[in-house]
């Protein structure tokens, strides 16, 4: 488990909450606010800025919550929420996709189009300057979308996240692709990562922690 509540950063330095010294640094343009949704959060220039978390952030994950609260300034196309990478592929999450067009886009890539996943809701779900609670789940049958704790989306699982492989050069990313892509624009608040899949009830109750 990985939990950033984003409300004191030491230096350039994001301490994991979980207790299990997943640290996180902070690159770029990226600055701390105390507005965030629950205390301190984030905020995303979107120009250069993105948060790098640990090696291997994925590497046993054969199921997985990602959740986190949002709010956009802007949303770029295939600007990432995350993106993390391995030695066989990357997992990512984008609010605005170009596949599908005027949508979002979970995806776990290992080489293989046919076999990829694309988790997708409405971009404009997301209106600017509003806050969201979003989670991806990934279980043993299925992908699950959440925002604000209601799912919006559920997909046959085709890949597990650990299936992206080992990553020792840190490409573990919050806001910022691996590609050549916009940088996100906005906050980010309350991260949490789940070597396990939490379940409709639980993402909810994580609204309110």
């Amino acid at each position: 488990m990985i939990y950033y509540s984003f409300d004191e950063i030491q230096e350039d330095l994001v301490l994991d909450g979980s207790g299990n010294q997943r640290n996180a640094l902070l690159e770029g343009g990226i600055s701390w606010t105390a507005d965030g949704y629950k205390g301190g959060a984030l905020y995303f220039a979107g120009e250069d800025g993105f948060v790098r978390l640990p090696d291997n952030v994925a590497r046993h994950l054969d199921s997985m919550t990602i959740a986190l609260w949002v709010k956009l300034d802007s949303n770029p196309m295939w600007a990432r929420v995350f993106d993390f990478q391995g030695s066989k592929g990357f997992m990512y999450l984008t609010l605005n996709s170009g596949a599908p067009a005027g949508g979002t886009r979970f995806s776990i890539y290992v080489g293989d189009p046919d076999t990829e996943p694309i988790l997708t809701i409405p971009a404009d779900t997301f209106e600017l300057g509003m806050w969201y609670h979003i989670a991806v789940v990934s279980d043993a049958e299925n992908y699950r979308f959440y925002v604000n704790g209601e799912e919006l989306a559920s997909l046959p699982v085709t890949h597990k996240p650990s299936e992206i492989g080992s990553d020792v050069v840190m490409a573990n990313y919050l806001g910022k692709s691996q590609f050549e892509d916009p940088y996100f624009h906005g906050f980010m608040d309350e991260f949490y990562l789940f070597a396990e899949a939490l379940s409709a009830e639980e993402v909810a109750a994580l609204m309110t922690r």
